[in-house]
């Protein structure tokens, strides 16, 4: 029997993608400039439900069981990352600059980016699955405020806001990746990976305000310069935001949840 999960990701992702698609792309190959902001946002959602496919597709065939990266050296590790890194930007620098009237492979190129992040969320899926109904009604009422909030003050979300919320992000990957190294203490450890959900979700947060005036002044642009919009890399970034809020978020309830583990009694 096939489980519920897949059963509905098989339903709605592609219900979601082809109505998302149709709305952005009415004569099947040109995007058109009509409700942008709307049309961003539908894209995002059949990104976030493509990902749930796929996650899904992972989890019942048995993939993410043989993977084991335990027997690997540290700097085998490091390898991997990098060339996993190295093709992840890389594809989103195709993405970026390719002519948004190339279809076909500026389609392509967004479900490589989401097939790729399939595997490394999926763990991540089936650890905090009871958490994620939770934390995603968290996001939503996160991104509602933010959206508000850049519709109602867009004069706020400066070039400079940009580059220091830019800036944050980049410190908390590098302070993430050094204390998860060098951090052997369970309590310490416990405290670290709490205070770095909580500082990751509002660094994202702040990058979602910066993504939200960039589709508000593109969407503006597009109308008045007759423009193409770009509906996958902007729906990209959104979604790259929106997957490491409901992520940070389920990983504060999971850690809460399971603070015994940590704290335990010497």
């Amino acid at each position: 029997m096939i489980p519920i999960d897949l059963l509905l990701g098989l339903i709605i992702a592609p219900v979601i993608s082809v109505y998302s698609f149709r709305q952005a792309y009415p004569d099947w190959n040109t995007p058109t400039c009509q409700n942008y902001i709307r049309n961003t946002y539908l894209y995002t959602l059949s990104c976030i439900v493509i990902l749930w496919m796929f996650i899904c597709i992972l989890s019942n065939i048995g993939i993410l069981q043989k993977i084991n990266f335990s027997g690997l050296s540290f700097g085998m590790l490091l390898a991997l990352l990098i060339i996993y890194l190295i093709i992840i930007i890389t594809l989103f620098v195709l993405l970026k600059y390719l002519d948004p009237r190339r279809t076909a492979l500026k389609h392509s190129i967004l479900l490589l980016i989401i097939l790729i992040f399939s595997p490394v969320l999926a763990f991540s899926y089936n650890l905090y699955k009871p958490y994620l109904i939770s934390a995603l009604l968290a996001v939503i009422l996160i991104g509602y405020l933010a959206y508000f909030f850049t519709m109602t003050y867009p004069q706020l979300i400066t070039p400079m806001f940009n580059t220091i919320s830019l800036y944050i992000l980049i410190g908390l990957v590098i302070i993430n990746f050094v204390g998860l190294f060098f951090i052997r203490d369970m309590t310490t450890l416990y405290y670290f990976l709490i205070g770095m959900s909580i500082a990751f979700l509002i660094a994202f947060t702040l990058r979602l305000l910066v993504y939200n005036k960039n589709i508000k002044d593109n969407s503006e642009k597009c109308n008045l310069e007759n423009a193409y919009p770009d509906y996958t890399y902007e729906s990209s970034r959104l979604f790259i935001v929106f997957i490491n809020m409901i992520q940070d978020i389920a990983r504060i309830l999971f850690l809460r949840r399971n603070k015994k583990l940590f704290l335990r009694k010497k």
